[in-house]
């Protein structure tokens, strides 16, 4: 009323109209649009309402209207509009958090410009936003307010929950409609700069939606995943709705990235939060009934942190200001407790209902998405395959399977204990089952166990020398590097139904649980702190794994919720420290856990944040948190005063655990192989992840080893095949070897359609993976075709490797058989273009992967050149794929020739920390030389040159897959 009261008053006072429609709170029936208020009547009553004594006229400080509540810019009729597009969670976080974060401000000002706000995937788009964009708002000068949050997958790809919105962008029917002609937007662009295209779908929906009618209120900003994200986001988001509700109430845009808000709700918010935060450091703030758990004065944390900024034990930690602090709070999903009596959801399951099987609530357009092969139905991120390991085994030469062995003897002895964890997989809906669960992540935890004893990463701390000479040690540091580096080849089952179909070049995305020893411990602190069993029911509300619209997803139990649905094992970000300090009952450790997630400006300091003995406290994030890889449980474990955070506190604080992505490294087209009854199968090749991170004096815990959550448990499910005992085979009935899988495929990573295009495939390490697919793809391709096999693609259509069928059951006539039998001569006589394969690795008699395939495929004449690096051979230079071309003049020649005179297409695949860009360099300067260097001066060889290769990337002569 304050806020809107001097502006009626105003109104009044010149004569003009006020009351506009019945918007006003409290307005009566009789007053209706375009009725004169009588100024006099309005001057009493605000005289009667607002007259105060002289005494408390002197002790109030006048009322200030905030410019954005001004009359002019009234609040708007419809919500705020928040969609992301993302593949790993990063974006979709984003999105809930700003959207939570407007929720909560709306609570303290409900006079907000955006009365609600409405936050979904990009996909919900149709029925959840289309409408009301494309509805005029009251006011012409008026907009409906859009943010769009997206990130980049692939090589330019839409994430899976955008892919549709990015296609109607597309349409050139859509352009006609102008859907965003009434709407204002703003867009953050994620991406990772070691991929080749950066951003390109955020920078795609920025121009598209300008495109189509909307008002840009500020410039694209785009995040880079290589650098850090927070560097723009939380830039991006302080100022980005200030912004947007200045556009859309019709007071002009801002056209910049980095404009900050300078308004005095801005401020009043700040001043708000650093009284509370004040308040909050100067009265221990406990955050649940439970008891503030005692701490003594220096926890094992806090110390850390002070021997790192070179503080004696009773100096206290420097104290860290509001501004400095991160800018979104956070409520990415929430837990209620449910009774076993309301659970009426899992009667399928006591019917033998299996996970793959078992009825969804949401529909089917929720879930389906387009495979690379065919329309049927399909399974994604959201609805995975309950796919079962089939084989497996090391590519790694000097890898042994006795480790692998002892782990399969270890499960079968303990088969006499337990018979319950065959079913663990399934949804734990009893205590027995929940029991057996537990009893499984034990087993895991005891195989991870045995696989680090048996492959050490450093001689123990206490083996003194003893006496070996100096090419022992050396041999057995050498082996400590390679017991670091195990490559394991899976096969995994295929539907017989063709409901899941790949071509060579796509990914496969797998869904795996948490680390056993996270679980556990995360599992014991709700049971200490707060009396939760892993065995009660909760509900999940807003799991940032679905995007269906019905938020209530089945009843499960605190273990599968705790294993599957938070993310306990990747690296702690600053924003997730901040929320957790806001728990801690411990005054030191809150300080401590604020400064860890303090923002520093470029030279490393956060601006009011105190100095301590002269050190800068810039890089205290990235030595305690990113180096030692510190998760959510190891900070709980170090700053134990935080215990006391309850279930609905983690659920509201953590993401969900990322799917891990891979190469499939086969072809649909190769071979029948019946495996354990499963005709269909794929094939991808992983790194273990095993390491020792940096050691540190300050750092007590510093220098211990990590392993990937992914890998190390696909090596133990898969220990079994690796132990190469087929008596080893009865204990996959103690650990069923499954997992959750779903397709990812992919849009420029394919095989020229033309079998005489040459190709350039350069993969060092596991990037060879989806090489192999092409090559055995391309072996099937210009197979000669039987008879009987043409018949069949005649039949089918499109033959996909199934429906075994009897040539005499086919009615064709004779002309028709002629016609088949001119098409296997065809394809007898149809030349293939030639193909050079580059690979690189450390070691030649180690990680030298896919050796004899390679061979083969050579023999077969299907690979015309195979080019090896090897990096860490004893006594020789190292060697990269990108130094072999530079420095081997025929291969150099060779690589020219083939881009430039037969018009190959170069695929690029491998890690992309450095790999890519050099060997992007490498091939440009190639063709600068080579090409170019003879016409023109270096610099003008060098400009045709990256136009060349850039001009291959248009045309998709020159793709890359690689990751971080």
């Amino acid at each position: 009323w304050l806020e809107g009261v001097l502006g009626g008053l105003a109104a009044a006072c010149t004569g003009e109209k006020i009351g506009g429609g019945g918007e006003q709170e409290g307005e009566g029936e009789g007053e209706k649009e375009g009725t004169k208020a009588d100024a006099s009547s309005l001057a009493k009553d605000l005289e009667e309402t607002l007259v105060v004594s002289p005494e408390s006229t002197a002790a109030k400080a006048p009322i200030e209207i905030e410019p954005s509540r001004q009359p002019t810019q009234s609040q708007s009729p419809t919500p705020l509009f928040v969609l992301y597009g993302s593949a790993t969670g990063n974006a979709e976080h984003m999105a809930k958090d700003l959207a939570a974060s407007y929720q909560t401000a709306l609570q303290s000002s409900p006079s907000a410009y955006f009365p609600s706000v409405t936050c979904c995937p990009l996909n919900d788009y149709k029925k959840k936003c289309l409408d009301v964009w494309s509805a005029p708002p009251a006011s012409p000068a008026a907009k409906h307010g859009v943010l769009f949050l997206c990130s980049t997958t692939g090589n330019a790809d839409a994430p899976e929950n955008a892919d549709r919105f990015v296609r109607w962008l597309k349409r050139k029917s859509t352009e006609p409609t102008r859907p965003f002609r009434h709407c204002a937007y703003a867009v953050l662009g994620l991406g990772d700069s070691n991929y080749d295209v950066f951003c390109a779908v955020g920078k795609l929906i920025d121009r598209k939606v300008g495109e189509l009618g909307g008002t840009r209120a500020r410039s694209v900003a785009c995040a880079d995943e290589a650098t850090g994200l927070e560097e723009v986001v939380e830039p991006w988001v302080t100022g980005v709705l200030d912004d947007l509700a200045r556009v859309c109430g019709g007071l002009g845009a801002t056209d910049s990235a980095s404009t900050t808000s300078a308004s005095a709700s801005a401020a009043a918010e700040e001043d708000s939060s650093a009284a509370e935060e004040k308040k909050m450091d100067d009265e221990p703030r406990p955050t649940s009934t439970q008891t503030p758990i005692p701490t003594t004065p220096s926890s094992e944390g806090v110390a850390t942190l002070r021997k790192h900024l070179g503080l004696a034990p009773q100096d206290p930690l420097p104290a860290v200001p509001h501004s400095c602090l991160p800018a979104m709070t956070s409520h990415l999903s929430s837990c209620e407790f449910v009774r076993d009596d309301d659970d009426d959801h899992d009667d399928d399951i006591a019917n033998g209902a299996t996970r793959s099987d078992r009825p969804r609530e949401n529909s089917v357009e929720d879930h389906l998405t387009e495979t690379s092969g065919s329309s049927g139905c399909h399974f994604t991120l959201t609805r995975p395959y309950e796919s079962r390991i089939l084989n497996a085994r090391y590519l790694t030469k000097g890898t042994g399977a006795e480790c692998a062995r002892n782990v399969c003897e270890m499960m079968m002895m303990s088969t006499t204990t337990t018979e319950k964890t065959k079913h663990w997989n399934d949804a734990a809906c009893s205590d027995e089952e929940e029991e057996a669960t537990a009893e499984r992540d034990r087993l895991l935890l005891r195989a991870m166990e045995m696989y680090d004893r048996h492959f050490p990463l450093a001689a123990p701390s206490n083996n003194d020398a003893d006496g070996s000479n100096d090419n022992d040690e050396r041999q057995q540091r050498l082996q400590y590097v390679k017991n670091g580096k195990r490559v394991i080849e899976m096969t995994l089952a295929l539907p017989d139904d063709f409901t899941l179909e790949y071509e060579p070049g796509d990914s496969v995305g797998l869904l795996v649980p948490n680390a056993p020893h996270a679980t556990r411990f995360v599992l014991d602190m709700l049971r200490a702190h707060h009396g939760i069993l892993p065995t009660q029911k909760i509900v999940l509300d807003g799991s940032t794994t679905t995007t269906t619209t019905d938020s209530r997803s089945r009843p499960i139990t605190v273990g599968e919720a705790v294993r599957n649905k938070m993310d306990l094992c990747s690296p702690v970000k600053k924003k997730r420290l901040f929320l957790l300090s806001q728990y801690a009952t411990d005054p030191e450790e809150r300080r401590a856990l604020r400064l860890l997630s303090a923002n520093v400006n470029a030279n490393g300091n956060g601006s009011g944040v105190e100095e301590t003995s002269g050190r800068s406290v810039g890089d205290l994030f990235q030595t305690y948190v990113e180096e030692q890889h510190r998760s959510i449980v190891d900070i709980l474990k170090e700053f134990p005063s935080c215990q006391s955070i309850p279930l609905e506190g983690l659920f509201g604080i953590l993401p969900a655990i990322p799917p891990r992505y891979y190469s499939v490294c086969s072809s649909p087209l190769s071979g029948k192989e019946v495996i354990d009854g499963y005709s269909f199968h794929l094939k991808v090749a992983f790194s273990v992840v095993d390491y020792l991170t940096p050691s540190s004096p300050n750092d007590p815990n510093s220098h211990r080893r990590m392993g990937g959550v992914a890998t190390r448990y696909l090596e133990c499910l898969c220990s079994p095949f690796l132990c190469n005992d087929s008596a080893a085979a009865t204990t996959t009935a103690i650990i069923p070897p499954t997992i959750q899988i779903f397709p990812k495929p992919t849009h420029d990573f394919r095989l020229p359609t033309d079998l005489s295009t040459p190709l350039v495939l350069i993969g060092p390490g596991t990037g060879i993976a989806p090489f192999l697919g092409f090559l055995s793809h391309r072996r099937a391709q210009i197979s000669s075709l039987e008879s009987k096999q043409a018949a069949e693609v005649a039949s089918e259509g499109t033959w996909r490797g199934g429906y075994e069928l009897d040539p005499e059951e086919l009615n064709i006539s004779n002309s028709e058989a002629r016609g088949l039998n001119l098409a296997v001569d065809y394809m007898r006589k149809q030349r293939h273009g030639e193909i050079d394969l580059f690979f690189g690795c450390r070691y030649r008699d180690h990680d030298w992967l896919y050796e004899k395939e390679v061979e083969e495929f050579r023999t077969m004449g299907i690979v015309s050149r195979s080019y090896n690096a090897f990096s860490r051979e004893e006594g020789q230079e190292k060697m990269y794929v990108q130094t072999i071309m530079l420095k081997d003049e025929a291969c150099g020649s060779r690589l020219v020739d083939m881009i430039t005179k037969q018009m190959a297409s170069v695929y690029i695949c491998g890690d992309g920390n450095a790999m890519g860009r050099d060997v992007q360099e490498a091939i440009t300067r190639l063709l600068a030389e080579k090409k170019f260097g003879k016409q023109s001066d270096e610099r003008e060889a060098t400009e045709k040159a990256v136009e060349y290769v850039d001009q291959m990337k248009r045309s998709g002569r020159f793709v890359l897959d690689i990751w971080s």
